[in-house]
């Protein structure tokens, strides 16, 4: 083989593999360019969908803050709202009736033999015990011993 065929072919072989070489610095930076970029664009889409749902968020809060703004001011809510407290507050007095006339009528059921007991807080249901047993005694009902 002559001298200069050698060199044809180490020169082809040196630029082949610089070729090589670079291509693959050359792949290597533009794969982690796309791959900074593609991040880049994701982080950039999720914040605009973040900002969409944000405004969205607060558009429906401040429709629901003027709809309440606009009930306030209504005379039929602010009816409704009085109407509302005074059942509530009847309802809380004809609760307590009749819890008291449950108890009273414990108590007598208890004085006159119709009923049995096995415990204490079966027969009187706590804090009504003295008014109880002073309605006993003013209607001469007989007293309960429980065991």
């Amino acid at each position: 083989m002559k001298i200069a065929t050698k060199i044809i072919i180490a020169c082809t072989v040196l630029c082949s593999l610089g070729v090589a070489v670079t291509g693959g610095f050359v792949g290597m930076k533009a794969s982690s360019l796309s791959e900074e970029a593609l991040r880049n664009r994701a982080v950039s889409l999720l914040l605009s969908v973040r900002e969409i749902k944000k405004n969205e968020i607060e558009r429906y809060f401040n429709s629901i803050h003027y709809q309440l703004e606009t009930l306030t001011t209504d005379i039929s809510t602010q009816d409704a709202m009085v109407a509302f407290t005074q059942g509530f507050n009847e309802y809380q007095l004809i609760a307590s009736l009749t819890l008291t006339n449950k108890r009273f009528q414990t108590i007598i059921e208890l004085s006159l033999g119709q009923r049995t007991v096995t415990s204490m807080t079966e027969a009187v249901p706590t804090k009504s015990v003295n008014t109880i047993s002073s309605v006993i005694k003013q209607k001469r009902c007989r007293p309960v011993t429980l065991a």
